[in-house]
């Protein structure tokens, strides 16, 4: 026998040919035939054709697209199976790119599977039996044959019936041996055979004292085991049964004394800390106490407002300063002075912000409101209709030029205006350094006048002097 080569991607045809007893062809006609290719992860179906089924034998064949999916190695097979018309089914395989074997039916002996150098496939058996009226067979015999077999499952074929699938073991039925419970039953001991037996006669005496607590007791004045349980359920101290007595040891406290607390010992640990600590209250006992605290207050001591600290490590002094007034006494200053409000600044504690004057408070006086003060006089009448207070003849008392913003200005563009150069006289005003120059052109000496706005005063180089009067509604 030698293995079908296949190859991916590669057309595959094969001849099948049946011999039953003496090599004799089975004649097939009449039968289902049936062939593929399968491996761990699925399988194909070939096409069978030119078949010639008188003398058993018929083609299978793969198209290239179908043995491209096939993987390569030993774990593909080649299943070649005929169902009879009487429904007897026999299957026999062909290793493909794997080992030869040959596959067992029971009772009828071997089917041997031939892969012959010319790439026929004959399957060759003793006791399969031919059509009716074939060549072979064994007169009605059934022949049977393993399929289906995995690590959970195994089903024996038969040529002239259904199939049956064998039942798993049971621990009452036998059946079965799954894969797993082989591999248990590899690494279970040689001497199995005694630990099972022993097993089962601990398994009889677990039998009859379970039987015998489940019945009725028939010597109620002694307490069963599972009364006795439940009426003390502390069975054994400290792994102790019986009548138990206890050491400190047993219980985890072997290094325990039954010493009054004021009697107690402290630990090497404890006591090695203690002697490196100073009694209380005798801070020369540290010899850097002075230096700590010192360093420790200037640390914790935080300059304000109006205060210094100034700390000298060295000299190990620090001196607070206060840096406003003198003898303790606050110094107020006017700050922040605007048109709308006005801060008072102490010097040695916060700022106050004088708030703004309202209806019914008093405050600070903002320029706005002063502006408007001061342009309402004494005694004004406050409750005049606008038109008496428009009407001049209304109005009293009198008014100094000099609040006049704009007087000297008006009273010089006003006599510009006034005077009118007569005979020999020119008048020149200057209105940006508000001055008017008469000169007399013509006759003996001329009279020169000479105007001052600040005081209304037209001065004569040859006669008295006058003051303007002002000028009036």
């Amino acid at each position: 026998m030698s293995v079908i080569k296949l190859r991916q991607g590669d057309d595959f045809r094969r001849r099948v040919r049946w011999l039953g007893v003496a090599s004799a062809p089975l004649n097939l006609a009449g039968y289902t035939l049936s062939a593929s290719i399968s491996w761990a992860g699925g399988s194909v179906a070939c096409v069978i054709d030119q078949q010639d089924l008188a003398n058993g034998q018929y083609d299978i064949s793969l198209q290239e697209e179908q043995t491209a999916v096939i993987p390569p190695g030993r774990l593909s097979k080649l299943s070649l199976r005929y169902v009879s018309p009487a429904g007897g089914t026999v299957t026999a395989f062909a290793d493909v790119e794997g080992l030869d074997r040959d596959v067992l039916m029971p009772g009828t002996g071997a089917i041997d599977v031939i892969v012959s150098d010319q790439g026929v496939i004959e399957i060759a058996a003793i006791g399969i039996p031919g059509p009716p009226g074939g060549g072979g067979g064994g007169g009605g015999a059934t022949n049977l044959s393993v399929i289906d077999r995995t690590a959970s499952a195994l089903t024996i074929a038969s040529d002239t019936g259904s199939d049956a699938a064998l039942p798993a073991a049971t621990g009452t039925l036998a059946g079965l041996m799954l894969a797993t419970d082989k591999a248990k039953l590899d690494t279970a001991p040689a001497d199995i055979g005694a630990a099972i037996a022993a097993r089962e006669t601990a398994g009889v005496a677990a039998s009859l004292m379970s039987g015998h607590l489940a019945a009725a007791d028939p010597h109620p004045q002694y307490a069963t085991p599972a009364e006795a349980a439940a009426a003390a359920p502390v069975q054994s101290v400290a792994g102790r049964t019986g009548a138990v007595t206890l050491a400190k040891g047993d219980v985890g406290l072997g290094n325990v004394d039954n010493t009054a607390d004021a009697n107690k010992p402290i630990s090497n640990a404890v006591s090695t800390a203690l002697a490196g600590k100073s009694d209380v209250g005798n801070a020369a006992a540290i010899s850097d106490f002075a230096e700590a605290v010192d360093d420790r207050v200037a640390a914790l001591l935080v300059a304000g407002s109006n205060v210094t600290l100034a700390y000298n490590d060295a000299a190990n002094t620090l001196t607070i300063s206060a840096t406003g007034g003198g003898g303790g006494a606050t110094n107020l200053s006017v700050a922040n002075r605007t048109a709308t409000a006005l801060d008072v600044a102490s010097d040695t504690g916060t700022d106050a912000t004088i708030p703004a004057a309202t209806g019914t408070l008093a405050g600070l006086m903002a320029a706005a409101d002063k502006a408007k003060l001061d342009g309402v006089a004494t005694s004004a009448t406050a409750n005049a209709t606008d038109a008496a207070l428009r009407d001049r003849a209304t109005h009293t008392g009198t008014q100094a030029s000099a609040t006049i913003s704009d007087f000297a200005e008006a009273v010089d563009d006003r006599v510009a205006s006034l005077l009118v150069a007569g005979a020999n006289i020119t008048l020149a005003y200057n209105d940006a350094a508000n001055t008017l120059t008469i000169n007399a052109a013509g006759g003996g000496a001329g009279t020169d006048l000479s105007y001052t706005a600040a005081t209304r005063l037209l001065e004569s180089s040859t006669g008295a002097d006058v003051t303007l009067p002002l000028v009036t509604s």
